[in-house]
């Protein structure tokens, strides 16, 4: 079932064109995420680049068991021919692109190629993760403002933040489009990202999904491209990359907004990979390298600073002005080098004016600091109390032990009021040294319902977020930082007095996202629940007044169908076998997803809250399914392997 309709003709619905060159370590699992694909639809043409390794005969298996898999085999001609071959053999209606190491997210084309038949657009992109055995999956840094919200039949010009997504892979193309583009991927490293440009600048309509669609691997061997910084063949195609952008920005006359982003960007990710470059290369090849990094940084308006770090506005500063001893410096501190390396080099270039520039970016860190601008603050939430009609939040602060001994601590909600400070509703009652950091004890006053600020249409009204702000009286050093909340470390809602009365009594939530924060509900109306363990199923009691019929059920995305819980009245019941059947983890890495409860019909559903402990049964197939909190605060279902 793919939950949209299948192709008309005898043409697939999708092509996965898949090229590959030595990666027997990984092609089995690429491979099978595409296998497994909730759409069903589908082709996977695979282009054996040249394989020196087992890779072919792993792709080979495939053929064999699964007809929809198609292997060309060629020398090794390069990425950039291999996926423009394979696009040429691609006979389906959509068209994608997969890395022979990384991973799909199984409903990742029933959820691209689904919006794509609703909207008409010629792309789609969604979100991407990175992922390795050392730190499992995250977000990726480039995807992560431009991919924070669904945005269908945009364009570029309207979203010019998607230029940092340089990437072919987390996309679907509509294959009239691609065809008619004449699209197709030069002889080089760094191939996907003058095509992807391109495809957004042509592109009529183009549709952006939240949804994690791609896990994108960093390889334990350091061996993927964007790690080899110390090759001047890479640095060569990075380059050759960086200057068909800017003819391409010329020849289709992008939108000046459009210009102005992508020359930050590169002076972000690109001046200063090749300024790594110059100082990891042989000697014989660092002119090269030099002449490269002084060419791009030339091409870019040396105006633009907006969304640069410190480290590459001075790079790109100082390799326009050819300071190329204070460039050389800040490139070795960049590629791991000390801060007393670093003071070192400046110290012999002789040049007052590098001392000035590095004084401006560096305060005696490893991370590039300004020196009148606040830190980031690490906080965390660690225990919520009730206290009468206020809550008690107790915050962690990692801090070094030299600086928590003296930090004054003052805390506001949201954004802080002129002049610093609390914002009156919240109160700093005390503050523990720990050996690790802070300890913050705060209390926050619930204001009554008359005066309660961001109200929702169901009557629920959110503070905060809350920011914790600490003023060191040494010199001018700061920091600010919001407070962080795991979804473990979510409390339970809890009864608060505002002083009108036990009848109006709210429930107050803390959430997560985006920072922590606090909802309040009318007790009386608020649908909260409590789950308690049954032999082999979870029990839900709604303890707001519910009809008998009032559907309670799991929402699951397509193309599985939401579970309904059985039973009657305030009380449902969760068959942990039936819940997960037909539904599949979003995180291929982890094995982890969230499904949230919901209570309601006909599109008229609410979220509901937990109150008490969360609850978990084994799974037959093995791991646990738990009924717990979201970031959000939200009941979901949760499976953990």
């Amino acid at each position: 079932m793919t939950g949209i309709p299948m192709s008309e003709d005898d043409r697939p619905l999708l092509s996965v064109v898949v090229p590959f060159h030595d990666v027997e370590d990984y092609l089995e699992q690429t491979l099978a995420s595409v296998r497994d694909q909730l759409l069903t639809d589908i082709e996977v043409v695979m282009i054996d680049d040249g394989s020196t390794d087992a890779s072919s005969a792993i792709a080979q298996r495939f053929v064999d068991t699964d007809p929809r898999f198609r292997l060309l085999r060629q020398d090794n001609l390069g990425i950039g021919l291999a996926r423009t071959r394979g696009a040429d053999e691609a006979r389906g209606h959509y068209l994608a692109f997969v890395d022979g190491d990384d991973l799909v997210a199984p409903r990742a084309y029933t959820s691209m190629v689904g919006t794509a038949q609703r909207t008409g657009s010629d792309v789609v992109a969604g979100n991407a993760k990175r992922f390795s055995a050392e730190r499992s999956s995250y977000q990726s840094w480039t995807h992560v403002e431009a991919f924070a919200r669904d945005d269908l039949s945009t364009t570029l010009a309207e979203r010019p933040d998607l230029i940092r997504d340089r990437m072919v892979w987390n996309k679907v193309y509509r294959m009239t489009f691609w065809r008619q583009g004449g699209f197709s991927f030069p002889d080089m490293r760094y191939e996907d990202y003058p095509v992807v440009l391109d495809v957004y600048l042509r592109a009529k309509t183009v549709d952006v999904l939240s949804e994690h669609v791609y896990f994108w691997r960093d390889r334990e061997s350091g061996t993927s491209i964007t790690q080899q910084r110390d090759d001047i063949g890479n640095a060569q195609d990075r380059y050759r990359s960086a200057v068909m952008i800017f003819e391409l920005l010329s020849r289709r006359h992008a939108p000046a907004e459009v210009r102005r982003q992508l020359q930050s960007y590169l002076a972000r990710v690109d001046i200063v990979s090749l300024a790594e470059t110059m100082v990891r290369v042989p000697e014989a090849e660092r002119v090269e390298a030099e002449t490269m990094a002084q060419h791009l940084a030339d091409l870019i308006d040396p105006d633009i600073v907006e969304g640069q770090t410190q480290v590459s506005a001075l790079l790109h500063r100082s390799l326009r002005e050819r300071r190329m001893a204070l460039a050389r410096a800040v490139a070795r501190w960049r590629a791991g080098g000390s801060s007393t390396g670093l003071a070192r080099d400046i110290i012999r270039t002789r040049d007052p004016r590098a001392v000035a520039a590095v004084s401006r970016a560096f305060v005696a860190t490893k991370a590039p600091q300004h020196p009148f601008r606040p830190r980031r603050l690490r906080s965390s939430l660690h225990e919520v109390q009730t206290q009468g009609d206020r809550l008690r939040f107790i915050v962690d602060t990692t801090l070094k032990a030299a600086f928590a001994h003296r930090a004054h601590v003052t805390a506001s909600m949201g954004t802080p009021p002129p002049g610093g400070g609390s914002s009156g509703l919240l109160e700093v009652v005390k503050v523990e040294k720990m050996p690790w950091g802070v300890r913050t004890h705060l209390d926050l006053a619930l204001p009554e319902a008359s005066a309660r600020p961001n109200a929702s249409d169901d009557g629920r009204r959110v503070l905060g977020p809350v920011t914790l702000r600490l003023a060191l009286p040494a010199g001018a050093l700061r920091w600010v930082g919001e407070v962080e909340v795991q979804p473990d470390t979510l409390p339970e809602p809890v009864r608060v007095r505002d002083g009108l009365g036990d009848a109006a009594e709210p429930l107050a939530q803390v959430i997560g996202e985006p920072t922590l924060a606090v909802e309040l509900f009318d007790a009386r109306t608020s649908p909260v629940v409590v789950v308690d363990p049954l032999d082999t199923t979870l029990a839900l009691s709604v303890l707001s007044p519910i009809e008998d019929d009032t559907p309670v059920f799991v929402r699951r995305p397509a193309p599985s169908s939401p579970y309904v819980l059985v039973g009657e009245g305030a009380q449902r019941v969760i068959d942990p076998v039936a819940a997960v059947s037909g539904d599949v983890a979003d995180d291929v890495v982890t094995g982890i997803y969230d499904r949230e409860i919901v209570i309601g019909r006909d599109g008229d559903v609410t979220p509901m809250l937990l109150m008490g402990e969360s609850c978990r049964r084994p799974l037959p197939q093995g791991g646990v399914l738990e009924v717990a909190r979201n970031l959000n605060g939200r009941v979901v279902l949760r499976r953990i392997p």
